[in-house]
C-alpha cells in the first residue's frame, strides 16, 4: 500500500522534525505546503528525503488557497498512491 501525506505549514521548525519522523515511518511521500514561513521550516522540509516542498501563494491567512493546494495534491495522487492523508 502506498501512502502520501500532505500538510500545510507556517513557522513550524520546532514541530516539523517530529512530524516528519513520525510520518516517514509509514508514508511513501510527504508534501509540505509552506505558507510563508520565516523560520527554518523550509530548511527542515527540503532536507528530508521523502518531502516535496511546495509554496502556497497566499498572504499567510488565505485558507482557501491552502485548501486548494491540498486538494490539488489529492487529485494528483489518484492512481499513484492508495491513500492521501
Amino acid at each position: 500500500m502506498r501512502l502520501r501525506v500532505a500538510v500545510p505549514v507556517k513557522d513550524e521548525e520546532v514541530l516539523l522534525p517530529f512530524f516528519l519522523r513520525h510520518y516517514a515511518s509509514f508514508c511513501d511521500s510527504i508534501v509540505v505546503w509552506d505558507n510563508g514561513s520565516r523560520d527554518r521550516t523550509t530548511e527542515w522540509a527540503a532536507a528530508h528525503p521523502l518531502v516535496e516542498l511546495r509554496l502556497v501563494q497566499s498572504d499567510g491567512h488565505d485558507q482557501l488557497a491552502v485548501l486548494a493546494a491540498m486538494e490539488g495534491t489529492r487529485r494528483e495522487s489518484v492512481g499513484r498512491f492508495d491513500w492521501c492523508l
